[in-house]
């Protein structure tokens, strides 16, 4: 009885330590925690990954555990959303590799360097951005503040939804562009987010008018933002394809790289904070210490509202090529990364770059007749001809599967005569036009199966020139491109159009007479020229009759021969031993 008493007590002491052990953590965890991170969001706010394991610090909001991403419980069955079974239209292209399923409702894995999309899934699908709208906000600070300025705080910081990410700035708090932007990329403080926004534009309002400008500009056709966090708002969208543009043109700024490529970064105190602030890297697949580390990954942006689910930005480099894979309404974060991997992977390994034959920048007015100067003919050059007609930007490289041969690319212009986007098909605009691409210019697209593997801008100068038909009817002509010449330039092409007219018309009444005219005077020319011809075609009919009879004589005579020759061995076969050793012992008697 004792024994069992002592045994109790025992058991009811040591739960009592547990218990007031697991209650110092949790308060040791609330005091050290400067930073609330995008790790922990409830409902409608910016995050990284969907909040699985809520557990409690001590304190009234809840915080995710950093395991919260791996804890789902194996025993329960694996959710699959519908998405996974949608088609991926680029496994619809002729000799294209053939991309996995994924349950993310929409995905692309874009070519940075050629603007090739190598793997699309509903890539104009209109989806919610979550935190990865952030990338558009560090661009648009790239170009429009110095890393050094100073941002002073406002009320905007506060104007945060429950929950969301945050550095804890405060208003009136001091902090540079360098480190608002560490802390928008790193740790997705939307704070930082809104500082930054009022510090370039004045407002949140005015910046979102900025970032849907910088969107057209890229070419985005889709996307609309009214903030520069994510945080959800029904008039806040993209797609992806939309945002792969934005990815690459942030992509090409080095700070930014150096933002993203960054694990981890320390913010000093500021005039209104006596702690520094340790900021981490989100995306895993940059984390040494990640099960999802891969060495390719040179760093992205993750984002996550109950509206959005999961969304990933990934940027990658291997063998000289650079990739970005979008992900929208991924089906958790674990899964974003194993998709991310596995299509990175797709696009590194089966995909190659080739030049096309194209290298000239220029294009003269000799080029694109046909006509060119030889040897001493180049006294003959005329200065009209040399006049540019178009410049080429781009050079030239297309991003097409492994083994692809140079000839199967073929070349589309990005509007055809209806004025139209020649590439607009059943999944809508495939591919928009260059980002770089000017109101002057056009644009060429290399396809491959129907499909753009690459594209240059085409600028098109205007041209003076003097016609001469070769019945002496003479026209002057000028061929403009650009609004600002003298003149009105509708009733210009209107008069040019009448007159090219009337001299085609003019044209045809003669033909007749100038066919006569033309006969009466080469008719003995004619005559022979015609006689000649008929003569060598004669000559020709002759010489392969000839080379037909000797040819069906000498096929002739082989076949007697291989005829005889199976006569032979047909004899040979019939005799009897006997027959053939008395015919041996007669030949060598005969010798």
């Amino acid at each position: 009885m004792k024994a069992k008493w002592i045994k109790q007590i025992t058991v009811f002491v040591l739960s009592a330590i547990l218990a007031a052990g697991s209650g110092t953590a949790g308060l040791a965890y609330a005091e050290d925690a400067t930073v609330v991170t995008d790790d922990n969001a409830g409902s409608d706010v910016t995050d990284d990954q969907a909040p699985q394991d809520v557990v409690s610090d001590g304190s009234s909001d809840p915080v995710v555990s950093d395991d919260s991403e791996n804890s789902q419980d194996s025993s329960e069955e694996e959710f699959i959303p519908d998405e996974y079974y949608e088609p991926v239209q680029t496994n619809d292209v002729t000799g294209w590799p053939q991309g996995e399923a994924i349950q993310a409702s929409a995905g692309i894995v874009m070519d940075l360097d050629t603007g090739a999309i190598v793997y699309a899934k509903n890539i104009q699908r209109k989806l919610y951005p979550a935190s990865i709208t952030k990338i558009l906000t560090a661009l648009l600070t790239l170009e429009h503040a110095s890393l050094d300025d100073t941002i002073t705080c406002t009320s905007a910081v506060y104007d945060l939804d429950d929950n969301a990410s945050n550095i804890a700035l405060q208003e009136g708090e001091q902090i540079s562009v360098r480190d608002a932007l560490y802390a928008l990329m790193l740790e997705s403080a939307n704070d930082a987010a809104n500082a930054l926004a009022v510090h370039i534009s004045g407002s949140v309002s005015a910046f979102a008018d900025l970032m849907n400008q910088k969107a057209q500009e890229l070419g985005c056709t889709v996307s609309h933002f009214v903030n520069p966090s994510g945080l959800p708002n029904d008039d806040h969208y993209t797609c992806a394809r939309d945002f792969a543009l934005i990815a690459a043109a942030a992509y090409d700024n080095e700070n930014f790289r150096k933002l993203i490529a960054t694990k981890e970064y320390e913010i000093k105190p500021t005039n209104m904070t006596a702690d520094s602030r340790v900021l981490a890297n989100h995306h895993k697949m940059i984390q040494t210490d990640s099960d999802y580390y891969d060495d390719v990954c040179t760093g992205g942006k993750t984002g996550f509202t109950e509206s959005a689910w999961n969304t990933l930005v990934t940027f990658g480099e291997k063998d000289g090529k650079r990739l970005v894979c979008v992900l929208l309404h991924g089906n958790g974060a674990p899964q974003n990364y194993r998709e991310t991997t596995d299509l990175l992977k797709y696009g590194f390994d089966q995909f190659t770059h080739i030049q096309t034959d194209t290298q000239k920048t220029e294009i003269t007015l000799a080029d694109a007749m046909g006509v060119h100067y030889l040897g001493a003919g180049a006294d003959l050059e005329s200065p009209e001809l040399s006049q540019k007609i178009a410049g080429i930007k781009g050079s030239g490289m297309v991003t097409v599967p492994a083994g692809t041969d140079k000839t199967a690319v073929k070349t589309a212009p990005f509007k055809g005569a209806d004025g139209t986007n020649t590439l607009a098909g059943e999944y809508g605009t495939i591919c928009g036009q260059p980002a770089d691409i000017q109101p002057t210019e056009g644009a060429v697209y290399y396809t491959l199966g129907g499909w753009p593997v690459g594209s240059r801008c085409v600028s098109v100068s205007p041209v003076n020139l003097k016609l001469t038909s070769a019945w002496q009817v003479s026209a002057s002509v000028t061929l403009k491109a650009n609004e600002g010449e003298t003149g009105d330039k509708q009733e210009a092409a209107q008069l040019t159009n009448e007159k090219v007219w009337q001299n085609v018309s003019s044209y045809v009444q003669n033909l007749d007479q100038r066919r006569l005219s033309f006969w009466e005077a080469h008719r003995t020319a004619i005559i022979l020229s015609v006689g000649m011809i008929l003569l060598v075609i004669l000559l020709l009919i002759l010489i392969l009759l000839i080379r037909s009879t000797r040819n069906f004589r000498l096929r002739k005579k082989m076949h007697q021969a291989q005829e005889e020759a199976r006569r032979k061995e047909q004899e040979i076969e019939e005799k009897t031993t006997a027959e053939i050793e008395e015919e041996l012992r007669q030949a060598m008697k005969k010798q």
